[in-house]
């Protein structure tokens, strides 16, 4: 949730599902969108730490 427009809430996806058959007959993946959430850095002022890749899309930051 990223906040209000007069009654509507504005959502962004951070993951998402790629569908697809993989090389290993997979039927998709669950991927990082490459959106960092805007209450990542308020948890890690609490000590919370978030991976630098785990909100990297799969091929970037050397993540597969």
């Amino acid at each position: 949730v990223t906040g209000l427009e007069g009654d509507i809430i504005t959502m962004q996806h951070l993951f998402e599902y790629r569908y697809g058959t993989g090389k290993d007959g997979e039927l998709g993946e669950l991927g990082a969108t490459g959106i960092r959430p805007q209450f990542a850095q308020s948890m890690e002022e609490y000590g919370f730490v978030f991976p630098s890749e785990l909100f990297s899309p799969p091929g970037r930051s050397g993540r597969r």
